[in-house]
């Protein structure tokens, strides 16, 4: 029998396209290959190992797979020792824990320039249970074997048998017509003979079938250079998943080296990856248990909570009690609440909630969440349901800007070995295979380009198949039918690893006794991904940032320090009158939720009156359950809706007929059927599947109970067909409700302090420059001044200063915190440019970040910004050069006062535009003046919108828009033509620009940076960016300055009214004129101001302006 034993799969990354599962097994349009344990098994195999490179990525997936098919597991790793590949299969269970730990070692401290690998003496701690193969062609024997060495191979593997022992490590033989593999056809049998070392047969699987090499070949390139140990594999197609008849056949001269896979596979049976539950202890104070403690500090915050409880909320918080303690969690809360209650006590902003566990009102006495779950009609069985055993799962928004402070304390409070964060992996999607393996095989990348934007959303080449476009392209071109021949084999395959941004893992005893870890960037994080570390019984939490939170924290902080008002975030109430107006009026830019075009459109339809119609906002604002906002808002306008049962009546109400929330349905179980909540909980999500036996199943035991329950069987019949209806479209009404208290919160602050609100989120987008952009523009059309950055008065976040905001240093393109911090404390002190770069320590800075600040107009105080410019180097020259005697201790002549820095000779600014253009670069923004502010009357009579109106009312409407082009980018066509994507913008905004080909002929000479223009088009409303884009029809530039107007007039007559009428407004702009009489040009011509009262003089006649 033969079993293969060196096997890697595509979490051996970019090394292997062997899949574990088949893609997409189990959903709709599964690949056409089949995984690994399903292949093995169609060739008649009963045992397989899995051996990555160096982790134990797919173990977890690979023991699933095996399971599925019927295929028992070995596991296994191909992990480098002392430079040189060496297979580990594990015997035993101590194996298998030896085989994380290592592996664990190998990706942490023993990484040789970012290499894992391991020592032999760390082998050697860590050997009991493991079987070794000596590693193939690259294997340290086989290396010494092919340079001649056979008595020192010799002595390699007695040193290998005093580490595993006699039965425990096998010589490697492979056959996969390679070179080196020809001449160790007959070394390694001399060896074994020597030494009495058995040979054992393998294949090194790195692909399916033998067609899937050169894919295998695409994605090494991908990858980089090919490490040593894996170039050989580059050179034959045989490293497949062969039959057990094919090695045999390839090893008919040694057939004990085949069977002998066998026996090694037999001794690996029935290990298997632990699974337990593995929630940490929470110490609790002498005397107490985990239980007594977890019910008194519930009950003692469910008291300062509630001093004069309603009998409903003791009963129910008993019942929540005793549900936690039998299902065994009460150690789960106490450690929630215990880093939720650090938090609060050291100024770390957390959320309201977060998911089903605000339905919870242990949470909400534990100080979890901050939502009252029985007055918001939550559900406790939503969160926690006994009929459906499974780890708790609360998640924990935190301010974006502390969540690193969190991480910190609970690795602290349970030990460096017993926190991780979460391993996610970045796959190769479909827009990316096609750029990626095109750009291996040569393809133009316009065409790789072209053929990634065709994809639109579809996210497989599969499916792209089926487009006329790539049928087209298929069809004809032999390159682009390599291309998806390859992407299909590699799409979807992991490609790196990389930190979930929220998952941490806790655990009771040392992590490495559950789960296999890596160091990345010194972040300790599992092998595993989220899903299956909870399976194997580990506690998964998520501590989200939000920066939402971090928003309304600074908010907070700059109205203390602006209004002297000390407001705390849960002070904000959710009833506040202007609150409300807000939204209503939709202007809801910035506010949590509620930001996006289509959004502001439903709350002016909508207009909430209170917390619960945002709650239900948010939770219908979804694609499928928007079908129903029209019919919620309906009733709501007219007081008019229809509920199918009086028994309802008081569940759907309150949303007007319409199920809203996953826990209206479960009360509606509840209240015709006799559902328990946690039945109805089961029933909800049976029906969510949509299967159809399942439904037919469910209906007749739905109807049943509630007929018992003497509910006519019609009726019956219809609600279960409305339970099926709003199974998939229901939302978590506590996640909902939970959301919609941060959506309240943030309009509360942008209705009562809205220069504050806006400062905020100018210094939480710092660094993502369009975010920055939009909410410059938010500002200027909220009528809020910005003020220029000044190194004397900004400090490194936006402020306000005056009711206006002072652009932050941070702000600035190039400029990190610790030099904005130096720049803010530095300047007070400095009097002049020369003293401001003495002061501010020399390693913090660049150039660059000097000439940005000059371009920011920050530096303005100290000289023009031409001076300052032509002067930096040499000033930068001179700071550097004292800084640096200053740490060498020495003195010199300018300390001395012998001499001083040059004076700065005054040099020109650069021309206007050019400075406008390097403000907007470096700043989003123009607060020195907008090259529109010079043609302002030229502009108010012809256009028809400013940017800031563009919203989703205008789509497809004819728009003539005013503006100056920030960016042009010009492309080519399929067809060879000319067009272009501009962004233009004015004093309030800007605006996506598109000019295809015809526009671009009659328009092109006008696509000019930073220089005013009219812009005719069309507007077509974005839905998936929510912003506004024009197709443009005509660019033509608005005339200022010395230009010149041509004008028709009739005859003699005509001209001479004309003049009369602009003789009091005598300028530069040239007017030249037409005679029709004539039909030639009057000579001479006369000049006049362009503005708003010639313009007003020219339209009220029939002159023509070309």
């Amino acid at each position: 029998m033969f079993v293969h034993l060196h096997v890697h799969s595509e979490f051996s990354l970019q090394d292997s396209t062997l899949r574990i599962f088949r893609r997409n097994e189990g959903k709709e349009n599964p690949g056409k290959d089949p995984g690994m344990a399903e292949q093995a098994k169609a060739l008649g195999m009963t045992h397989l190992a899995l051996t990555d490179h160096h982790a134990l990525f797919g173990a977890f997936r690979f023991e699933q797979a095996c399971k599925k098919h019927g295929i028992e597991p070995i596991f296994g790793v191909d992990l480098l020792v002392e430079g040189h590949p060496l297979v580990l299969l594990a015997e035993t269970q101590d194996g298998y824990a030896n085989l994380v730990k290592l592996v664990s070692y190998a990706n942490s401290t023993g990484k040789v320039n970012g290499v894992p690998g391991v020592t032999k003496p760390v082998l050697r701690q860590y050997a009991r249970g493991l079987i070794a193969l000596s590693g193939g062609v690259p294997g340290e024997v086989s290396q010494v074997l092919l340079s001649g060495g056979a008595d020192v191979a010799a002595s390699i593997v007695h040193g290998f048998l005093d580490i595993f022992g006699k039965d425990n490590f096998f010589l490697e033989i492979t056959d996969h017509g390679t070179p080196e593999e020809a001449a160790l056809r007959s070394l390694l049998p001399e060896l074994s003979r020597l030494t009495g070392i058995p040979l054992v047969a393998t294949n090194d699987v790195h692909y399916l079938l033998p067609e899937h090499n050169y894919a295998r070949a695409v994605m090494r390139e991908l990858s980089g250079e090919t490490p040593p140990w894996e170039r050989h594999t580059l050179f034959s197609d045989q490293f497949y998943l062969k039959s057990p008849e094919e090695m045999a056949e390839l090893f008919r001269d040694l057939p004990e080296a085949v069977e002998i896979t066998g026996e090694i596979a037999k001794r690996c049976e029935g290990v298997r990856i632990p699974r337990e539950r593995a929630l940490p202890e929470f110490p609790v104070p002498p005397g107490e248990t985990i239980e007594s403690y977890f019910e008194k500090v519930t009950w003692e915050g469910f008291y300062k909570r509630f001093p004069n409880p309603p009998q409903r909320y003791v009963d129910q918080l008993r019942y929540e009690i005793d549900m936690v303690k039998q299902m065994g969690f009460p150690d789960y809360f106490l450690i929630v609440w215990d880093f939720v209650k650090y938090a609060k006590e050291n100024g770390i902003p957390v959320g309201p909630g977060r998911g089903s566990a605000a339905g919870a009102l242990v949470s909400y006495s534990l100080g979890i969440t901050e939502l009252d779950p029985i007055a918001n009609n939550l559900v406790f069985e939503r969160f926690l349901n006994p009929h459906r055993v499974s780890m708790p799962d609360i998640d924990i928004d935190f301010c974006y800007e502390k969540r690193h402070l969190m991480l910190e304390y609970v690795t602290q409070k349970y030990g460096h070995d017993h926190v991780a964060q979460i391993v996610t992996f970045g796959t190769l999607g479909a827009k990316m295979a096609i750029k990626d393996v095109g750009r291996v095989l040569g393809l133009p990348y316009k065409l790789t380009d072209e053929m990634s934007k065709e994809l639109g959303d579809i996210d497989s080449l599969e499916e792209a198949k089926q487009l006329a476009y790539f049928q087209q392209k298929l069809a004809t071109d032999d390159q682009v039918k390599t291309l998806f021949e390859v992407g299909e084999i590699i799409e979807g395959l992991p490609r790196h690893t990389s930190v979930h941004a929220a998952g941490v893992v806790i655990a009771r005893k040392p992590l490495l006794e559950y789960v296999p870890l890596q160091e990345v960037d010194g972040v300790v994080i599992t092998q595993w991904d989220m899903e299956e570390v909870q399976e194997v019984g580990l506690l998964k939490m998520d501590f989200l940032g939000l920066k939402t939170l971090t928003v309304i924290e600074r908010t907070l902080e700059l109205v203390r320090r602006t209004k002297g008002i000390h407001l705390r975030m849960q002070d904000i109430p959710l009833d506040d009158p202007k609150t409300y107006e807000l939204l209503r009026s939709g202007k809801t830019s910035r506010v949590f939720q509620l930001e996006s075009g289509g959004m502001q459109k439903v709350l002016r339809e909508l207009e909430p009156a209170g917390f619960q119609d945002v709650s239900a906002v948010l939770a219908l604002y979804r694609p499928g359950p928007m079908q129903f906002i029209p019919q919620y808002i309906e009733g709501k306008r007219t007081g008019k809706w229809k509920v199918p049962h009086p028994l309802l009546k008081d569940i759907l109400d309150e949303t007007y007929g319409i199920i809203v929330y996953q826990e209206q349905i479960q009360m509606v179980a509840q209240r015709l059927a006799g559902y328990s909540l946690g039945e109805a909980d089961i029933l909800r999500r049976a029906v969510s599947k949509k299967k159809a036996e399942i439904l037919a199943q469910e209906r007749e035991n739905f109807v049943n109970r509630a007929v018992a329950q003497g509910i006519d069987e019609q009726v019956a019949s219809e609600v279960y067909d409305m339970i099926v209806l709003f199974a998939d479209y229901g939302f978590n009404r506590a996640h909902s409700a939970a959301y919609a208290v941060i959506s309240v919160m943030t309009a509360y602050l942008k209705a009562h302090f809205p220069v504050e609100f806006m400062a905020a989120n100018l210094t939480v987008a710092i660094g993502d420059s369009k975010k920055l952009a939009s909410i410059l523009g938010e500002c200027r059309r909220m009528g809020i001044d910005i003020l220029p950055p000044d190194v004397r008065k900004s400090q490194p976040a936006f402020t306000v200063e005056n009711g206006a905001i002072r652009y932050g240093l941070m702000g600035v393109r190039g400029i990190g915190e610790p030099l904005a911090k130096a720049i803010a404390e530095a300047a007070s002190r400095a009097s002049t440019f020369e003293e401001l770069l003495l002061t501010v320590p020399s390693h913090l800075y660049t150039r660059a970040a000097w000439e940005n600040l000059i371009h920011a107009g920050a530096l303005d105080a100290y000289g023009n910004r031409g001076t300052l410019l032509a002067h930096l180097g040499a000033l930068l020259d001179f700071a550097r050069e004292r800084q640096e005697h200053w740490r060498r201790r020495q003195m010199t002549f300018f300390d001395l006062g012998v001499i001083g820095p040059a004076p700065l000779v005054y040099e020109p600014d650069p021309p206007h535009l050019e400075l406008l253009r390097e403000e907007k670069r470096v700043l989003e923004i123009i607060l020195s003046g907008h090259p529109l502010d010079s043609c302002a009357d030229l502009v108010k009579p012809v256009a028809t919108a400013g940017l800031i109106d563009l919203d989703e009312s205008f789509d497809g409407q004819q728009v003539v828009v005013a503006g100056v082009f920030s960016d042009v980018k010009t492309i080519l066509t399929k067809k060879g033509q000319k067009m272009a994507f501009a962004a233009l913008g004015d004093q309030t905004g800007e605006a996506e620009v598109v000019i295809f080909p015809k526009a671009y002929e009659t328009s092109h000479r006008h696509l000019k940076v930073m220089t005013p223009v009219f812009v005719h088009g069309k507007v077509e409303w974005d839905r998936k960016e929510d912003r506004a884009k024009i197709i443009c029809d005509r660019v033509r530039p608005i005339l200022t300055g010395r230009q010149v107007i041509y004008i028709t007039v009739r005859d003699e007559a005509h001209l001479e009214r004309l003049k009369k009428a602009v003789s009091s407004q005598n300028g530069v702009t040239n007017v030249l004129v037409y005679r029709m009489d004539q039909k030639r040009l009057e000579p001479g011509g006369f000049s006049i101001r362009l503005n708003q009262d010639t313009l007003d003089v020219l339209a009220s006649e029939t002159y023509v302006l070309v």
